[in-house]
């Protein structure tokens, strides 16, 4: 399924999810839900996404939350500790 802009019939959340949903349209921020990223660059200004289904984004901040085999944090060089539990 392709990445989708938030607003769209296909996304389904809690309410208090469509509160923070109507703040970032405030903020002018776009959500792709769902999306899987294929690739991410980082240089001094931007960070460029290249997703699954052939689209390429562009933004100064991209906040990845998938979570704990996260692809984004990965590819950003950002360590994570493994813990038993």
């Amino acid at each position: 399924m392709p990445a989708t802009a938030v607003g769209t019939a296909r996304i389904a959340a809690h309410p208090a999810s469509w509160r923070l949903i109507a703040l970032w349209r405030d903020l002018e921020v776009r959500v792709f839900v769902p999306a899987q990223c294929d690739s991410l660059e980082i240089d001094e200004q931007r960070v460029h996404l290249g997703l699954r289904d052939g689209k390429k984004l562009s933004a100064s901040l991209v906040v990845g939350a998938d979570g704990a085999n996260s692809f984004v944090r990965e590819q950003a060089g950002i360590p994570a500790r493994d813990r038993d539990y």
